[in-house]
């Protein structure tokens, strides 16, 4: 049996690319399964540019999906795209570990940057 981190058991190749293989694993820490990619060298930076329209994007089909609820949420709700920087993409090794920083994210909030009171997602 193979593991990824210590964490993430390795059940099989899914495949392999120009970027290395990528693994069905099990998180045994909150028991799901996941995709485990083995970077085997490292990918050129796309850009900042690049990072948030790809990331504005799946945030935006996200947003106008029924996922996020609530009435008129285009007027009271905003969401914020993070995405990481140049230097976060790098891999590097910690402990033996080999780990990079290339997900970005998407946060829904109020408009006017009030505490959320209620759900904004549904649960799927």
């Amino acid at each position: 049996m193979r593991w990824a981190t210590g964490r993430y058991r390795l059940v099989h190749e899914l495949g392999r690319g120009g970027m290395g293989a990528v693994w069905l694993g099990q998180d045994t820490v909150l028991d799901r399964d996941v995709a485990v990619t083995d970077h085997q060298k490292e990918a050129p930076y796309p850009s900042a540019q690049a990072l948030a329209k790809r990331a504005t994007e799946e945030c935006t089909r996200v947003f106008l999906s029924d996922r996020v609820i609530g009435a008129d949420k285009e007027t009271t709700l905003r969401f914020w795209v993070v995405i990481p920087t140049a230097e976060a993409w790098k891999l590097r090794t910690t402990n033996g570990h080999r780990t990079s920083d290339r997900t970005s994210s998407c946060y829904v909030g109020r408009a006017d940057g009030a505490k959320l009171t209620e759900p904004v997602m549904t649960e799927d």
